[in-house]
């Protein structure tokens, strides 16, 4: 019998046999075991009714990426179902949820929708367990860093625009300077091969950010013993790797999976006192995403001045570092790419902003198209609405209060409204939700509504209806596509009613 008083260690050694599995299938291993049928297809008769190796292929990509994916879900649940009688009743439950809501995103609704319902969760999941990423920002980077190399004298942005959205600031191609210092050789440093080791990167960031969440549980749930201990690292690692944002943000090759595991640390350190390390991080975040520069704001109002000193160093060093080294004409063109993109912003249906869902309930353009040289067009209406719950977003968060104020939960929510006040927020931008989660679990776990309303903000954040996609044309109903939009709203005003008790809890539990 395996002990229940520490960490059960075959769970850990068969996740690393399932990972191990996983990169091997994700290399091509797969494709040994099912060489019979390339050779028999090799010598059939050419018709066009007989599949091709490239069928094949797809149809044994998307076999073994389920396999491993749902091998991984069986194996942590075979754990919580002979361990549930060792584990405490809110571990338990929350692991209860879960499940179901895995199998309600992950095998009811493709059931129930069809091909319309992917991709799921899981699909990304497995996508992590193969070593697979797409490069939506990795490309868009090395092709601005191409640009930059061969044409340094030209206008940055709009030529990089004619293939590709490159939103990001001039810092931002610090990445590559870095990508091709870490390349070992000249024959390296092509841009797939870049790509591929940011993406590697990506895949270390998803665990670190589960590693944080995990310590961030350990820390505002109340002491456990071993077994119960190892239980909510199980739990943070499951719920990582199949919270739609984040899993998301790695299985289509997002920068945003590094910082959503920065700025989860950031919460984590935070959480323990130190300040001047979270302010450190944010910087960070605020050299490639600058609506993370609101927290300078938010910390000098309550007068946190460690973190703002960190923060403030960190962004302002960033910058003219990246002036230094990429010239000051990239830096006015991108503040004016930034008011293009503040006037107009993105109708397509993941921007999960009031801006996108403006621009749905307008019809303002194609929502179900993304286009990959061209911006929404200018809505006067659009324009104005954006800006008004934009600036009451910020306000709610940066108001300073009696009670809770500079707690960890209160830091996540500024977090949070920074997200929402953007006029473009992707879905895989709202994997800040995850520490919210943890930090609102605790309190809300007190009071049966206030967990039934966390619990409908996780349904409606956990996964994105890819099957509302034909409520896009029918006005009044297109407003269901936002609904990550409004499970992250929810969760921000959960956390304005319980922001003060939650702090009582943390400092209690700290003592």
């Amino acid at each position: 019998m395996v002990s229940t008083h520490t960490p059960h260690r075959w769970v850990l050694g068969l996740l690393v046999v399932l990972f191990l599995l996983g990169h091997w299938c994700g290399r091509d291993g797969w494709r040994l075991l099912v060489k019979p049928y390339q050779r028999l297809l090799q010598t059939a008769p050419a018709a066009n009714l007989t599949p091709t190796w490239d069928d094949y292929h797809h149809h044994w990509d998307r076999l073994a990426r389920a396999a491993l994916a749902w091998l991984f879900v069986a194996l942590l649940g075979s754990y919580f179902l002979t361990q549930r009688r060792h584990l405490q009743p809110l571990t338990r439950r929350s692991a209860a949820f879960l499940f179901a809501q895995i199998f309600a995103t992950s095998l009811l609704v493709p059931q129930l929708f069809g091909p319309a319902a992917e991709p799921t969760p899981l699909t990304n999941t497995g996508d992590f367990i193969m070593n697979w990423e797409a490069d939506d920002t990795w490309m868009p980077l090395m092709i601005a860093y191409t640009r930059l190399q061969e044409h340094p004298f030209e206008p940055l942005y709009a030529s990089v625009l004619q293939q590709a959205k490159f939103q990001y600031p001039p810092a931002a191609l610090w990445i590559g300077d870095v990508l091709v210092w870490a390349s070992p050789t000249t024959a390296f440093r092509g841009q797939y091969n870049l790509t591929g080791f940011a993406e590697a990167l990506s895949w270390g960031a998803l665990l670190l950010m589960a590693w944080y969440l995990y310590r961030i549980l350990s820390v505002v749930l109340q002491p456990a013993a071993p077994a119960e201990q190892g239980a909510r690292g199980l739990l943070a690692l499951l719920g990582t790797l199949t919270f739609f944002p984040a899993i998301y943000s790695y299985g289509s090759g997002q920068i945003q999976t590094w910082l959503n595991a920065i700025l989860t640390a950031a919460v984590w350190y935070w959480l323990r006192g130190r300040r001047g390390t979270a302010g450190v991080l944010v910087g960070c975040c605020a050299l490639v995403k600058p609506q993370y520069a609101i927290l300078l704001l938010w910390g000098a109002l309550r007068c946190e001045w460690p973190f703002v000193r960190a923060s403030a160093a960190t962004w302002l060093v960033g910058t003219a570092l990246a002036i230094w080294r990429f010239g000051w004409a990239y830096h006015v063109e991108y503040a004016r790419l930034l008011g293009d993109i503040g006037r107009r912003g993105e109708s397509y249906f993941p921007n999960q902003s009031v801006n996108g869902l403006l621009h749905r309930f307008w019809h303002t353009g194609d929502s179900l198209t993304f286009s990959f040289t061209q911006y929404a067009p200018f809505h006067q209406a659009v324009y104005v609405g954006t800006l008004a719950t934009s600036a009451l977003l910020l306000l709610s968060a940066l108001w300073p209060l009696r009670r809770g104020r500079g707690q960890a939960l209160d830091f996540a929510l500024m977090l949070l409204a920074a997200t929402l006040a953007s006029p473009i927020a992707w879905t895989h931008h709202y994997g800040i939700l995850l520490p919210l989660y943890a930090l609102l679990l605790p309190v809300c776990a007190r009071s049966p509504w206030r967990l039934g309303l966390l619990l409908l903000s996780v349904i409606l954040t956990a996964q994105y209806g890819f099957f509302l996609r034909p409520l896009a044309a029918l006005p009044g109903w297109n407003l269901l596509l936002s609904h990550i939009f409004f499970g992250a709203l929810l969760a921000l005003i959960l956390g304005y009613a319980t922001r003060a008790q939650a702090a009582t809890t943390a400092d209690s539990l700290r003592r």
